[in-house]
């Protein structure tokens, strides 16, 4: 779910959160209007501020990885061969972490092709059955990677997930070590990641209870205290406001979640849970969102193909808007290799 910028100490953050008039444009289609830019399940932007190209994956169906260079107009695409459900950043600009359902992998953006395996999902967490996957993964404000596990059947019965952290393994350079940061019960259907550092929280969404949730971080590397209380910023129902799927964060520490089946993108007071904007979309099933351009000041959202008589011709498509008011603080994290 979202490309997670997060909030450091700077003159500009206003750390409780502030509608600063925020306004934002009639979302468009990102890329142009054919077939081929329709994906069955369009998921996980990210902005890479160094080469100013934004990255998604396919999740489902013609699976795989897509870039696109914004200032060249530039797409392409790594197809990648399973569900594929989130992808990261790394140091080397070259390489993206690409998350299959029991493995992550580096992918190479000049070949198109695998280069290694980064990790491998081991039996005690669900490797073994075909119905235990990842699901949305970032990397931290530290260079780790923390990783949402989810059962792909059962979920929406409430069987609990679990979050792991993705750590450089001692003495292997580049070799993911996994550790279980949340065990089973913490979330069901962790989704939509994003730090401030400058209150020392990161934000997760758990799709299945409608929540979006603070937990207390480290203020340098962010990696989340196990240990520590949650606290619920906001509850969505979901009759009437679907379920908060990716996240993004903007320079004064709005939340801003995608409502899966809502229709729109919600931004919230991190404090109160209060609403104080919205971006209405043209179709139901918006997946994620994160904000990139060259001043961080456009809004990229993914979404979902619908079904049935009623669906919308566009969703599935890449939507972009333009937002003023406010602006995301930074690209995406990168795992440092």
């Amino acid at each position: 779910m979202t490309g997670p910028a997060s909030v450091g100490v700077s003159a500009r953050d206003n750390d409780s959160g502030s509608s600063a008039g925020i306004s934002t444009s009639t979302p468009r289609l990102l890329l142009p209007d054919t077939a081929e830019n329709r994906f069955k399940l369009s998921e996980s932007p990210i902005w890479c501020e160094a080469t100013g190209r934004l990255h998604w994956v396919s999740q489902e169906g013609d699976t795989g990885v897509h870039t696109l260079h914004l200032s060249t107009g530039e797409h392409t695409s790594m197809p990648t061969p399973a569900l594929t459900p989130a992808v990261a950043l790394t140091s080397d600009t070259d390489l993206l972490a690409v998350f299959l359902e029991q493995r992550v992998v580096l992918y190479s953006l000049k070949s198109g092709k695998e280069v290694r395996v980064l990790a491998e999902v081991p039996p005690n967490l669900g490797c073994s059955q075909d119905s235990w996957r990842f699901n949305d993964s970032r990397a931290t404000p530290g260079g780790q990677i923390v990783a949402g596990r989810m059962n792909q059947e059962r979920w929406s019965e409430g069987e609990a997930g679990w979050v792991l952290l993705l750590d450089r393994a001692e003495g292997q350079q580049g070799c993911l070590n996994l550790k279980v940061l949340f065990d089973k019960g913490r979330e069901v259907l962790p989704n939509g990641v994003c730090w401030n550092l400058l209150r020392k929280t990161c934000y997760y969404n758990d799709t299945y209870t409608g929540k979006v949730h603070a937990i207390p971080c480290d203020a340098t590397t962010g990696v989340p205290d196990p240990e520590a209380p949650w606290r619920t910023v906001l509850h969505l129902d979901e009759e009437t406001e679907g379920a908060p799927d990716g996240l993004a964060i903007d320079r004064d520490g709005n939340l801003w979640v995608a409502h899966e089946q809502g229709g729109q993108v919600g931004v919230y007071d991190p404090d109160t849970g209060k609403k104080i904007h919205k971006i209405d979309m043209p179709v139901k099933r918006p997946s994620a969102c994160a904000f990139g351009g060259p001043d961080l000041t456009q809004l990229f959202i993914t979404t979902i193909q619908e079904e049935g008589d009623d669906a919308h011709p566009d969703s599935g498509k890449v939507f972009v808007v333009n937002v003023s008011g406010t602006a995301g603080y930074a690209g995406a994290h990168q795992y440092a290799l």
